[in-house]
């Protein structure tokens, strides 16, 4: 055992906690971030920046560690990414460029840590800073990134998702307890290092032993510190007690058929490609396909189905959904690109969305989060943010008036498209909780399609509603979550229908996050650092005044 801590610890560090740092990168890091291999990764990177901080070679040390998690990240990258951009180049050197900023972030953030921690007298302090530290990192980066919270080394596996501090402060609580957990780890595999070594007291402990110019009198004993494992004993008890309630009582779906529910169905429509002849699918296609599914209440067509060359064709197309389909008293979700007007050479196109039900349009929504460079250059963003429209769902078979009570139960719904949901703040205008949120998506891999899925889970979970995600690109995932249901219905084209339980009467009420969104949070999170700070600077300013106290009459 000894042999072992000479070896990672002081013979070689570098090349030990380099290469387990890449190996761990490339786990932690893939396309859907996983919770354990990422706290196990940040417990490397912290140990191996308390060793080399303070050497002469810090630099190079630092530059290689940097070098290494950016080469892991942009291996763990590039299946997805080849095909992202017009050519390979183009996506390598993208995600390149991501990856070392990424990289350097994430060391940058260690290294503040470990300063800062060196300077800080409260144990408290220390061991809780990196968590706030790290939590805050990713919110400013997730605010000013293109991709949002794509962008972010916040896991989203391994941890649930719809564990319940996300409806009061999102994500930044999940990353909050990865990099918690993480320094737990990184101090109990420290002290195992360390060994156990006679307490010592702090400088100002130690030059109160002995009172200068009296010779022979032992000042008053000092109190003991307070041993470091405690405080770490500490922080372990709050993570159990923050993740233990999830697993004691899990979120279950509500049934369909009862009486506090409204059962509703919906549709994913994507037509199968062996029953199309020419191609993509076109108007004709989903509206037949639309057509069969007629089960459904409400049917959603994935990102992009149509595409409009005027507003005229837009206008046509609508009309032939409504007398085909919505006559019925359905709700048809179209997604379409058309293109705007413009008076210039350029052509702008826009990605569009549209409710329709028997009467018409009910309800339009524009993307406001384009891909870069994909989407950046070819399509013009909205900044309209998304609405709530109040379905009337007519009373189904099988009920009866006493049942069923008023004519038609409102279903408050509202929609949303793909990139979208990687916004933390996508639904932060909304007046009241939606029971429901459309989103139609197209990605181009399975594990960017995975990736967008974990995304809409986030997103429901920290509203407390319902997603329906019907991506129809080559791989896509769809299917349905929050509120207890995390089904991934189909991968890769073809329809699929859900009946699923609405509350009822449906609580609109906002949750926590919706109303303070991510910044509620940090709030928290700096404040009970401030407090364990300013708790510390208090105990030392007691400790001085009692020494000084005590041995004033022996100085008089």
């Amino acid at each position: 055992m000894t042999n072992l801590k000479e070896t990672v610890f002081i013979s070689h560090p570098s090349i030990s906690f380099v290469g387990v740092s890449f190996v761990l990168c490339l786990l932690a890091v893939a396309p859907r971030p996983s919770f354990f291999p990422l706290v196990l990764l940040l417990s490397s990177l912290q140990l191996y920046g308390r060793i080399i901080a303070h050497r002469n070679n810090a630099f190079v040390n630092f530059r290689n560690l940097w070098l290494a998690l950016t080469s892991a990240v942009t291996l763990s990258h590039i299946g997805p990414a080849l095909t992202a951009l017009s050519t390979p180049s183009t996506s390598i050197i993208f995600l390149t460029l991501c990856a070392a900023t990424a990289s350097l972030i994430v060391l940058t953030a260690i290294f503040i840590d470990i300063k800062a921690c060196a300077k800080m007298k409260s144990q408290w302090s220390q061991i809780t800073l990196f968590p706030a530290l790290w939590a805050s990192v990713w919110v400013v980066i997730a605010r000013i990134s293109p991709v949002g919270r794509l962008a972010t080394w916040s896991p989203v596996r391994g941890l649930p998702p719809d564990i319940w501090i996300t409806r009061w402060f999102g994500v930044p609580a999940i990353d909050w307890l990865t990099a918690a957990c993480s320094v737990v780890i990184t101090e109990v595999v420290g002290d195992w290092f360390i060994g156990s070594a006679p307490a010592r007291l702090n400088g100002d402990d130690a030059d109160s032993i002995i009172i200068p110019d009296l010779p022979g009198v032992p000042a008053p004993k000092a109190k003991s510190p307070t041993p470091r494992s405690y405080y770490v004993l500490a922080l372990f008890g709050l993570l159990l007690t923050v993740t233990i309630p999830h697993y004691v009582s899990s979120t279950l779906p509500l049934p369909p058929y009862s009486k506090g529910t409204t059962p509703l169905t919906v549709a994913c429509v994507l037509p199968p490609f062996q029953r199309l002849k020419n191609g993509p699918p076109l108007l004709d296609d989903f509206i037949q396909e639309s057509r069969r599914l007629n089960q459904a209440k409400v049917l959603l067509w994935p990102e992009g189905a149509v595409r409009f060359d005027s507003f005229d064709a837009k206008a046509a197309a609508i009309e032939r959904v409504r007398k085909d389909v919505a006559f019925t008293n359905h709700f048809v979700g179209m997604s379409f690109e058309e293109v705007l007007p413009s008076n210039g050479s350029k052509t702008e196109r826009r990605n569009g969305f549209v409710l329709v039900d028997k009467h018409g349009p009910v309800m339009e929504y524009y993307k406001r989060h384009l891909v870069p460079v994909a989407e950046s250059f070819s399509l013009s963003p909205s900044t309209d943010p998304p609405t709530i429209f109040t379905l009337p769902l007519t009373m189904p078979k099988g009920f009866t008036r006493s049942e069923w009570g008023n004519e038609t139960r409102p279903i408050p719904v509202t929609a949303s498209i793909c990139l979208d949901f990687t916004d933390p703040y996508a639904f932060d205008s909304l007046p009241s909780k939606p029971a429901l949120i459309l989103a139609p998506a197209r990605t181009w891999d399975i594990s960017v399609g995975l990736s967008m899925f974990e995304q809409a889970k986030a997103r429901a979970a920290e509203i407390d509603s319902m997603v329906l995600w019907c991506d129809g690109g080559e791989g896509g995932v769809s299917g349905i979550v929050g509120r207890g249901v995390n089904e991934m219905m189909k991968a890769g084209p073809g329809s699929w229908t859900r009946t699923i339980g609405i509350q009822y009467p449906f609580d609109d009420r906002k949750t926590i996050f919706m109303d303070g969104g991510e910044s509620v949070g940090l709030m928290i999170m700096w404040a009970f650092q401030g407090v364990i700070w300013a708790g510390g600077v208090l105990s030392t300013w007691r400790k001085a005044r009692r020494v000084n106290e005590e041995a004033g009459p022996l100085l008089g």
